[in-house]
């Protein structure tokens, strides 16, 4: 096993680099093709799916920023974004559904009323 941190050969199943002193525990497989490295402070986060769904436009910021270094947070984020941007698109067609029908409508006047009671 090769620590990402100094590169030098550490002891299979080791918890610290010798060298170094980086913690190996949340070091991935050398084959898997990526830098190796699993951030232990990356953890999903409904707080900031929930900011996300609220905010898109901070939620697409912290995606962006945080895709490399905190996978599982900008996961968070996407998700929270993408249910927001649904509820928003959902939302203005219920708004503007109801718009186009209300040109439509007959207007009740106060004198139509009063001719269908008597007959005139």
């Amino acid at each position: 096993m090769i620590c990402n941190k100094c590169g030098r050969q550490v002891i299979e199943g080791a918890n610290f680099c010798p060298v170094c002193g980086a913690d190996l525990r949340y070091q991935r497989n050398n084959n898997s093709g990526s830098s190796g490295y699993i951030n232990p402070n990356d953890e999903t986060n409904f707080g900031y799916t929930l900011l996300s769904f609220f905010m898109p436009y901070i939620g697409l910021v912290l995606y962006i920023v945080w895709l490399k270094e905190f996978p599982k947070r900008a996961k968070s984020c996407l998700n929270g974004l993408i249910a927001g941007i649904i509820c928003i698109i959902i939302l203005f067609c219920c708004v503007y559904s109801g718009r186009s029908h209300s040109n439509s409508w007959h207007r009740i006047s106060p004198e139509s009323v009063i001719s269908e009671k008597t007959g005139v």
